[in-house]
């Protein structure tokens, strides 16, 4: 899917899915993890996208994980830090996670 057409979380699952990305829908949001071997062999990183009146809004949690088990704990955690929220347009330009 064309990263123009992610207008929704629903549409969002399946983009990063297809970059190898692991994902949970949620009652409000897509909990996300996804290797960062490429940034930080051995590392996971975890992210999860809610619906905005403005878009799909994407937020990165601030540390990656040793293990994939550890990335979704982190993110059921609601005091892991994280990084400000970003519209995905604005995001995917930006965003290294889903790079191979």
């Amino acid at each position: 899917m064309p990263d123009d057409k992610i207008r929704n979380i629903l549409y969002f699952k399946p983009w990063i899915e297809e970059r190898g990305a692991s994902c949970r829908l949620g009652k409000r949001r897509v909990n996300c993890v996804l290797s960062v071997d490429h940034i930080e062999p051995g590392r996971w990183a975890a992210l999860y996208a809610q619906q905005t009146p403005k878009g799909v809004a994407v937020v990165e949690l601030s540390d990656y994980f040793p293990t994939f088990g550890d990335a979704w704990e982190a993110l059921e955690d609601p005091f892991s830090p994280v990084e400000p929220p970003r519209l995905f347009q604005d995001w995917v330009k930006e965003q290294n996670l889903t790079d191979r």
